[in-house]
């Protein structure tokens, strides 16, 4: 019987390769290598097969012996990108992909890998080309629709995103990643109740899906379910325990929730596992600084930016933890990356004229815009008269509550009402960038005048009018800000938290808290219905001798008016509150209350009981 040859062998083996019995398949490959050690087809076919069986590393060395006897043959160079991203090679399977589509510029595939590669890197403009030109050569291509959504997604627009991925789904309704790919993007764009749907087709498909789970987990926690949230990252993690992204998802969901020692936890496993993730370091540098730990925390901020020197979240952060230090001219400067990057929760101003970067513009109009909240431009707006320097008109643009309370502040030409039609204007500039165009610092705060806002005479009248005349001490309350700001668990507190002081004698108590509230004894009288604005609220605090408060807008106005008010403020307070200080430099007229234990208000309680019992005396 004639012996067979090398071809009938490695078609033999082709054979096994694909009924996936890839020892047969390497024995036989072997065997024709035994007589021709630079059979090609048997040296990359092999190096395939090895590296399905679990050695990737032997699997790379074989088909590079392949390119070495072939350095034209595109399918090698395309394997051996495969190889080298099981191995987590990033850059050589780019390399690889690249070479592989200049000799065989039609191979789509090449280009889809390379694309999926480069975003892996961070690369996604170039994945975004690499993606675009698979689709060109094959338009029904569903995986390069799939991750060229993804890289839309992480470009900051989900709903390209979305539609790319929607694509793929039709295109191959059986492709996972096409849903989990879906999910990111309409994560994304907050449609979180479709992006659970999504989530859960891919894990439908594909049930091992780490990715899947992970990213599931992320947005039926943003709808409040934290507890199936985190069963979803306990699966991601028992499924995929070399995977980051679920441990740094669970940091965020249990930091959220006042958790800070086991985020802490899961942050520094997620490092364990990726450390080069920027993400995971600043993140876990948040919580280092919820924990009071500041130098531990610049410590992780500063290795989030030597990973990322762009990376704007961590600059942000880092600019916080200055500014909470009193570290003020360098933290201004850090603070102007909250325009930059992913950073979500300030939308782009979108004007059309120029940032005014603090030149003369005699002549011309300046407007400077607010930004974030109420108590923010309240806080700013002091600044305004050294932008009047600049020479220039100055208008101010403002949420509907502050027009009226700031109509007449020095050194405005007009306030305009934030989405009203705007005049013809030169420049433009966010309130709360001023700071940092004029270098501000802590000592330069002493040199701006307080109080820098009054009440109207017409509504002081109108509140004295109204309030009780007597002997009484009259103090307002102020105990809970808006729920939906972020850190709201941190700093509110619980009306009943307060009820150790109603029984002071000599006290009348005023409630300035709006929104929802509890029924309050006859002890307590409810100002809110005439709250209409915030200039309604300068003429209650005339009329009262104190405000008790936690860090709310209110706080803000008071010490804005130079009011006397006495500020509750969390154990880990925001950054314009400094650290291990009862005064303010920002508002002489303020006393700070701080928690000494994070989340418990009974101390800051009892500590404002005795000063309420040392002025009556």
């Amino acid at each position: 019987m004639d012996m067979p040859d090398a071809t009938q062998i490695v078609t033999a083996a082709i054979e096994s390769q694909q009924t996936g019995h890839l020892t047969t398949a390497c024995r036989q490959y072997r065997q024709v290598l035994a007589n021709n050690p630079r059979h090609v087809d048997a040296l990359h076919l092999l190096g395939i097969a090895t590296h399905r069986l679990g050695q990737p590393a032997l699997g790379a060395k074989l088909i590079c012996r392949a390119i070495r006897v072939s350095p034209k043959a595109a399918t090698c160079f395309y394997n051996l990108g495969i190889v080298h991203s099981d191995l987590g090679r990033a850059e050589d399977a780019c390399t690889a992909y690249r070479t592989s589509s200049a000799l065989q510029p039609d191979f789509p595939d090449a280009q889809a890998n390379l694309g999926a590669m480069l975003k892996s890197l961070g690369h996604l403009d170039q994945a975004l080309r690499a993606s675009a030109r698979a689709i060109s050569l094959r338009p029904d291509f569903a995986e390069a629709h799939a991750n060229r959504g993804d890289c839309l997604t992480e470009r900051s627009d989900p709903a390209a995103g979305a539609c790319a991925c929607a694509s793929a789904a039709c295109l191959k309704p059986e492709l996972a990643e096409a849903y989990h790919n879906g999910g990111n993007a309409l994560t994304g764009a907050g449609q979180l109740d479709a992006a659970e749907k999504a989530y859960g087709r891919a894990i439908t498909l594909r049930p091992g899906f780490a990715e899947a789970y992970a990213g599931r987990g992320l947005a039926v926690s943003r709808l409040g379910r934290s507890g199936e949230a985190l069963a979803d990252y306990k699966t991601a993690h028992i499924l995929h325990p070399g995977l980051a992204t679920p441990y740094c998802n669970r940091g965020n969901l249990l930091r959220d929730q006042g958790n800070l020692e086991d985020a802490r936890s899961a942050y520094q496993l997620a490092i364990r596992i990726a450390p080069g993730q920027a993400e995971a370091h600043s993140n876990l540098a948040v919580t280092l600084k919820g924990l009071g730990r500041y130098d531990e925390a610049a410590s992780a901020l500063d290795e989030a930016i030597r990973l990322d020197a762009d990376f704007a979240e961590a600059r942000f952060n880092r600019s916080l933890l200055l500014l909470l230090q009193g570290e003020l001219r360098t933290g201004w400067q850090e603070y102007e990356w909250r325009w930059r990057g992913s950073l979500k929760e300030l939308p782009s101003p979108g004007f059309a004229q120029p940032r005014w970067q603090g030149e003369d513009i005699c002549g011309r109009t300046l407007l400077l815009h607010a930004e974030q909240g109420l108590g923010d431009c309240l806080q700013f707006c002091r600044f305004i008269p050294l932008a009047r320097r600049s020479g220039g008109r100055v208008l101010l643009q403002v949420p509907p509550q502050l027009v009226r309370l700031l109509s007449n502040l020095e050194g405005i030409d007009g306030v305009v009402e934030t989405g009203a039609p705007l005049p013809e204007i030169a420049v433009h500039c966010p309130l709360m960038s001023l700071p940092a165009l004029f270098g501000i610092t802590l000592p330069d705060l002493a040199q701006i005048p307080v109080p820098y806002l009054v009440a109207e005479k017409s509504i002081v009248e109108a509140w004295a009018a109204r309030l009780a005349e007597d002997n009484a001490l009259r103090v307002g309350l102020v105990w809970a800000g808006s729920p939906n700001h972020r850190n709201d668990h941190n700093r509110s507190m619980p009306f009943d938290a307060l009820a150790p002081l109603f029984s002071q004698s000599g006290t009348r108590w005023y409630s300035l808290q709006l929104g929802e509230r509890p029924r309050f004894d006859t002890a307590i009288e409810d100002l809110s219905p005439w709250l209409k604005d915030l200039a309604e609220t300068t003429g209650a605090l005339s009329q009262l001798d104190l405000l008790l408060t936690v860090d709310t807008a209110v706080a803000h106005l008071a010490g804005a008016m130079g009011r006397p008010a006495w500020v509750m403020l969390p154990a880990d307070p925001d950054w314009r509150w400094l650290l291990d200080r009862q005064d303010s430099p920002w508002y002489p007229s303020l006393r700070l209350f701080r928690q000494s234990r994070r989340q418990d208000w009974t101390d800051v309680v009892a500590r404002i009981g005795e000063a309420l019992c040392a002025l009556d005396m």
